[in-house]
């Protein structure tokens, strides 16, 4: 489920991996303005959400793109929807927006924003079968076709894809309906390709069309790239909006995994000229537990057990991590009295406010053992450090004392 996501991204966060990420809970009744902020069940960025950046970033691409996914009913249950944009390459940085069901409520609905860079279309397919859909992932890499028009023909002809439209995007301002009804008319230069009798292509076409010109995110760029997979029942509505090269796909495929559709469709749509695909990444995590943590952990119990590829800290970063730590305490052996009980001001204030935010938020994702280990570590080693500087301003005030008793000795 989606939470599986939201606490793998959580630690991927916590360990600088990826930009950052929100997670919020659907409104039972409607869909209104600042049911993101309202629905926050976790979240991880630099900043507040009030922050433009943040609503810019996060808040508002999210409501945008569930109010398209609401529109094509993914919001019923056991339907997920996937958007991904950003500008053209590979590896470049993405915002990546997941609707799919809650497990703490029934028939709830959680959204997961994350924006991430150095991962490729089909690494974030592979995070979302993993996590959220758990399925299988793909053994073997074989480099696809770097023409998806020509893979989406050939999947025509497997009757795997049963209803298709490609367009040619017009340059200038764009009428949604009066081009994509201008390019089903016979002879239209702007009809690439359609399969027999399409109609439920073009019904979605119109409605997505209408959403990406009102994206602003994507408009900004010339090499801005979108893609919607929307998996339903018994099949996947795909979109891929390709700006670059001036080419719109609308499809109904069925019989493909996740997976195997990012690989086919989505590997070479954000494939910049002169560029080399490569196999997926591994999924990184850092393990900060012992075996014995893991195997006594609840979310291995009784009725799924999951297993998780993961990437220990080597030699060279922990030393890196050591000479860190060694770096602070020089600096804090260097600071002056006034200014250490100054810092353990803030310290205390920061604190109390952190418990305090911890309380209010009631209906948060619990986090797996991988992070309370991770947070454990991080708290001790907070705890040394301000017994360390507890100490140093104990020092420090006894070096004061006998400074002054010296001072007074002098009269």
């Amino acid at each position: 489920m989606v939470e599986d996501l939201a606490t793998h991204l959580h630690a991927l966060y916590l360990s600088e991996q990826i930009e950052g990420y929100i997670c919020s809970r659907l409104a039972e009744s409607s869909i209104e303005k600042g049911w993101v902020e309202r629905g926050i069940v976790l979240k991880g960025f630099e900043g507040t959400l009030q922050d433009d950046t943040i609503q810019e970033g996060y808040v508002i691409p999210t409501e945008k793109s569930v109010n398209l996914m609401i529109d094509r009913g993914v919001d019923l249950p056991k339907r997920t929807g996937i958007i991904l944009t950003g500008s053209q390459g590979l590896t470049e940085e993405k915002l990546a927006i997941i609707l799919d069901d809650g497990t703490k409520k029934p028939n709830s609905k959680l959204a997961l924003t994350f924006r991430l860079e150095g991962y490729t279309p089909q690494d974030i397919g592979r995070l979302v079968s993993k996590y959220v859909l758990g399925v299988p992932l793909m053994s073997e890499f074989k480099e696809p076709k770097v023409d998806y028009i020509e893979q989406l023909k050939i999947d025509v002809a497997n009757d795997m894809v049963t209803d298709a439209i490609v367009l040619s995007i017009p340059r200038g301002k764009i009428n949604p309906a009066k081009w994509i009804r201008g390019s089903l008319e016979r002879e239209s230069d702007k009809l690439v390709f359609s399969t027999k009798n399409a109609q439920e292509s073009p019904i979605f076409a119109l409605l997505f069309s209408s959403w990406v010109l009102n994206f602003d995110t994507v408009l900004s760029s010339k090499n801005g790239i979108v893609s919607a997979i929307f998996i339903k029942e018994d099949h996947f509505e795909m979109i891929l909006w390709d700006n670059p090269r001036n080419y719109a796909v609308f499809a109904i495929i069925k019989d493909i995994t996740l997976e195997e559709l990012t690989h086919r469709y989505l590997l070479p749509l954000w494939l910049k000229t002169k560029e080399r695909m490569r196999p997926p990444a591994k999924t990184k995590e850092i393990i900060l537990e012992s075996p014995k943590s893991v195997l006594s952990s609840p979310s291995l119990g009784s009725k799924e057990k999951v297993t998780h590829e993961k990437e220990e800290l080597t030699q060279k970063e922990i030393i890196s991590l050591q000479k860190k730590v060694e770096d602070l305490y020089t600096r804090i052996e260097e600071i002056q009295a006034a200014e250490i009980n100054r810092r353990l001001g803030v310290i205390e204030k920061n604190l109390d406010k952190l418990v305090a935010d911890q309380i209010a938020e009631s209906d948060t994702i619990s986090l797996s053992p991988d992070i309370s280990t991770m947070i454990d570590v991080f708290q001790k080693r907070l705890n040394n450090v301000i017994t360390k500087m507890e100490r140093l301003a104990k020092r420090l005030e006894s070096v004061e004392k006998k400074m002054s008793s010296k001072k007074l000795g002098a009269f």
